[in-house]
């Protein structure tokens, strides 16, 4: 925590993580009993992945969906995180319950589910630009990549407010890697 707060990081966003943990260290720098960045938090990532991927609270139907949103609101979390494992009927139950709750919903668009789809159902954050979905839903079959053909999507994304989250970070990492 101190670390962050010597290189000027002050804020932080849980993307994935056992509220066990993660709640209480956002609320002890909340009140002031450690020193550390603002912490924003999902808890686990709701989606139906493989079992031994961790932090995940896996949901198979619309109602376990609802009952998670439901649970989170009450442990504490500050928005609900989809994955590209989120069933298609998982993730338009916990698009329509979280905003009922006052939790935004934020991740990766689910394999199941279009870009277009995820915008329309009010996701508010798009992680990793979905491993490049949404570049590449809208060029079609065009490459390179083409910004006019996906123009539409982007004035879509835009008007709903939903942000792209790139991650700069490791994408330059990649490029390094190969």
């Amino acid at each position: 925590l101190e670390l962050h707060l010597a290189h000027g990081v002050v804020g932080t966003r849980d993307m994935g993580s056992d509220v066990a943990f993660i709640l209480p260290l956002r609320d002890r720098i909340r009140r002031g009993e450690l020193s550390g960045p603002e912490i924003v938090a999902a808890g686990p990532i709701l989606d139906n992945a493989p079992a031994d991927w961790p932090f995940r609270r896996r949901v198979t139907n619309a109602q376990e969906a609802r009952d998670a949103v439901r649970d989170l609101k009450n442990r504490g979390v500050d928005f609900i995180k989809v994955h590209n494992h989120t069933p298609r009927d998982v993730f338009f139950a916990i698009a329509d319950e979280a905003p009922k709750l006052g939790l935004p919903v934020a991740g990766h668009v689910p394999l199941a589910v279009t870009i277009a789809e995820g915008a329309a159902s009010g996701i508010k954050s798009i992680e990793h630009l979905s491993e490049f979905r949404v570049f590449r839903e809208c060029a079609g079959k065009v490459q390179p990549y083409d910004a006019e053909r996906c123009r539409p999507l982007f004035d879509r994304l835009a008007a709903k407010n939903v942000w792209q989250t790139p991650t700069l970070g490791f994408m330059r990492m990649l490029a390094d890697v190969f």
